[in-house]
């Protein structure tokens, strides 16, 4: 008898304590499973690290100040750029670029064939590697291919452009003043267009992205001559003082090169014309941007900033002031970019999370269903 109640009594506690530590956490093993889930959500989520989308609103600077120019032109922007990247393994990654630009102050006819009429861009598609980080430098090379899917690059029949760029970025961490960062980036693309671009028609003009990748107005007044190669060079430094906000100020040279004119002769004495020796069929543009970043959540950045894009030499000859020139493309802007990886990654830890709380068993089912 005493060896039957000492059975009895142990199974019991044994039953007791399986039945309690059941109802500490989902019943098998789904705790496990979860953990597993929860897993895969980040290996997925790190596939895609650093793709975003961008929803960008400008507003040129001759609209702010209308009496800065001598013929008043305001403009207002919408810009979405989608950029998502696929890492195949921790250093090789595919990376995207698909714009849209809309004008909302047009009449149709300013810069576009109808009032506020959608404007695709170009699309750019790198594939990019990381090699290892040397002198505390992190390092990218990629080969980068433009397809000239815009208005403008089609009728320039500029529809392939492929070339290198590399880009070095360092960080600086301090006590107290926060972190820097310097970063320079270069790239060049060679141009697949003709020398002279079909069906111009003067006074022309298109929405269109700079050599920086920013939405511009190209012009096609007087019928020029189409780039054989660019050249982009970005230097940046960016201080964040605190996690969520930081300053960043940037300066890009856009260098473009043409194509070499054909030999001309005179008409009347049919003597071939000596071209000018001072032509290096190079024309140069600076980009001044400034903006400050503002970073609420993981997954949301928010951008106010300005930025002057303008030839680098003036009318005259002198190099000019690089923030701001009459007739230049300056425009202060918003922009919110979304982390795309991090969202997806909160948005599925959410759904997990809410689906283990509905399935989790509570005593009184487990006792039953035992």
């Amino acid at each position: 008898m005493r060896s039957a109640a000492k059975y009895i009594l142990v199974t019991a506690l044994l039953v007791t304590g399986a039945v309690a530590q059941a109802q500490d956490r989902p019943a098998g093993s789904a705790v496990e499973e979860t953990d597993a889930h929860m897993d895969r959500i980040a290996r997925i989520a790190n596939k895609f690290r650093g793709s975003i989308f961008l929803w960008d609103n400008s507003i040129s600077a001759g609209t702010l100040a209308p009496n800065s120019e001598l013929s008043y032109v305001p403009s207002y922007q919408w810009w979405f750029s989608l950029r998502p990247r696929y890492y195949f393994t921790d250093k090789l990654s595919l990376r995207l670029r698909m714009d849209l630009t809309t004008e909302w102050m047009n009449d149709g006819g300013q810069e576009t064939t109808f009032a506020r009429e959608a404007q695709f861009g170009d699309i750019w598609l790198d594939l990019a590697y990381n090699p290892r980080k040397f002198w505390g430098i992190v390092p990218t090379i990629a080969l980068r291919t433009v397809y000239g899917t815009s208005k403008e690059a089609m009728s320039n029949q500029d529809y392939v452009n492929v070339g290198p760029t590399v880009s070095l970025v360092r960080e600086f961490e301090t006590r107290k003043a926060g972190t820097f960062e310097l970063s320079l980036s270069m790239y060049g693309l060679l141009h697949g267009a003709p020398k002279e671009a079909g069906h111009l028609v003067n006074g022309a003009s298109y929405f269109c992205q700079d050599f920086g990748g920013r939405n511009t107005v190209c012009d096609h007044t007087g019928g020029r001559m189409n780039s054989l190669f660019n050249l982009t060079t970005f230097v940046s430094g960016k201080w964040q003082p605190i996690k969520q906000v930081s300053i960043s100020l940037s300066y890009a040279v856009l260098d473009s090169w043409h194509w070499q004119t054909d030999d001309k002769a005179d008409p009347m004495f049919q003597q071939m014309v000596p071209r000018s020796q001072n032509d290096t069929l190079l024309r140069q543009s600076g980009w001044f941007i400034a903006n400050i970043d503002y970073e609420p959540r993981d997954w949301l950045t928010m951008s106010l900033g300005y930025y002057c894009l303008r030839p680098i030499l003036d009318d005259d000859g002198t190099y000019g002031e690089p923030f701001y020139k009459k007739g230049a493309n300056s425009r202060v802007y918003l922009t919110t970019t979304f982390n795309l990886d991090r969202v997806y990654d909160a948005s599925a830890r959410r759904m997990q999370k809410n689906k283990v709380a509905e399935s989790a068993p509570t005593g009184a089912s487990f006792a039953w269903s035992r």
